[in-house]
């Protein structure tokens, strides 16, 4: 993906076709580089890319997943990767540790750099392109319609506790990635850092289009949801707002 290119730094990873091999003991997690971004992108146009369009060449559905990807590491406090065995980025993880009050625990180095700016120019860019098409429109009316229906189910959560209340963005896996522990392990690093920060609770958003039940199996439970339709979208979506304790 071309416009990937001016955010790709030194760290890039070397490539490699060997097949993946689960871990022993656990896979390795370090904080997002520009160099994991296409991995990500394109593991977002794998899962959803055709709910925008059959065709992967489609203009709104590449850019729709280079977007998406962006607003979630643009909110973002902090961004980890969890690798490959081969060193690959497989897994990202995108959180904010305290969203009553931004002040409390500070916003990560990263998120200050020139890699942001970048970041954010080229998010402008995607929105324009999109905004030049129905379809993209409707893409765009997507996102707009998801954080409206995230902020009335975040109404519906109890006052915030002692520590404050952190947010799992986002996470997602590649596909050679599935099955080996990289979510697990990117969910145990979000959980471990709220606890370190003597955060009171976290929560995140989930739908019946993801695989939502694995946080059940973690602890989390359903505060809120919703049902509603979207414009690019053939059925009803249910949005879930998920919850969990971080402190005994």
């Amino acid at each position: 993906m071309t416009e990937l290119k001016h955010l790709r730094a030194e760290d890039a990873h070397t490539d490699s076709s060997t097949a993946a091999a689960r871990f022993s003991p656990a896979p390795e997690v370090r904080d997002f580089m520009p160099a994991d971004m296409e991995a990500f992108v394109n593991a977002y146009d794998e899962v959803w890319g055709w709910e925008i369009h059959a065709d992967p060449a489609s203009m709104e559905r590449s850019t729709m997943a280079l977007a998406y990807t962006l607003t979630n590491l643009l909110r973002a406090d902090a961004a980890r990767t969890a690798l490959l065995p081969d060193g690959r980025p497989g897994a990202l993880a995108c959180m904010r540790w305290d969203v009553s009050n931004s002040q409390t625990h500070g916003v990560e180095p990263a998120h200050r750099d020139l890699a942001r700016i970048r970041m954010k120019t080229l998010y402008e860019r995607c929105a324009s392109r999109l905004a030049a098409t129905n379809l993209g429109r409707d893409c765009l009316e997507f996102e707009d319609d998801l954080m409206a229906v995230n902020h009335e189910l975040m109404g519906r959560l109890p006052p915030v506790p002692e520590g404050g209340r952190a947010e799992l963005i986002y996470l997602i896996t590649v596909r050679e990635a599935r099955g080996l522990g990289l979510g697990k392990a990117l969910m145990d690093d979000f959980e471990a850092a709220c606890r370190t920060r003597g955060i009171g609770d976290a929560f995140l958003y989930t739908d019946n289009h993801c695989h939502w039940k694995i946080y059940l199996k973690r602890g989390w439970s359903i505060a809120a949801k919703k049902r509603w339709r979207a414009p690019i979208e053939d059925d009803a979506i249910e949005s879930m707002l998920m919850r969990k304790a971080m402190q005994p």
